[in-house]
């Protein structure tokens, strides 16, 4: 991770842990606590729905084989086929 600028970290609790919030330092660390913590974080709840959101949309994708099985090789070719399957889907 040392590589990627975020402003925020949206994450499921399967990384909570003191390391990651951590190296998210100044930038916001949304981490659902998982039920074994001592001291349970607080967190933004309209942003962790918006992470499910995200998340169910990758889940549709999945549903176009060529976007699921990653054929493209090239960046902007498969930006531009899963911004097609994004918009086939609203459309439907």
């Amino acid at each position: 991770m040392e590589n990627f600028y975020f402003k925020m970290l949206v994450v499921y609790k399967d990384y909570d842990a003191d390391d990651i919030v951590h190296y998210a330092g100044s930038n916001k660390a949304i981490i659902l606590s998982r039920s074994m913590r001592k001291n349970s974080r607080e967190f933004d709840a309209a942003l962790y729905k918006e992470r499910t959101l995200v998340e169910q949309m990758f889940n549709k994708l999945t549903h176009f084989r060529r976007v699921a099985s990653r054929y493209d090789t090239l960046v902007h070719a498969f930006l531009c086929l899963s911004s097609f399957c994004c918009i086939t889907h609203i459309l439907k």
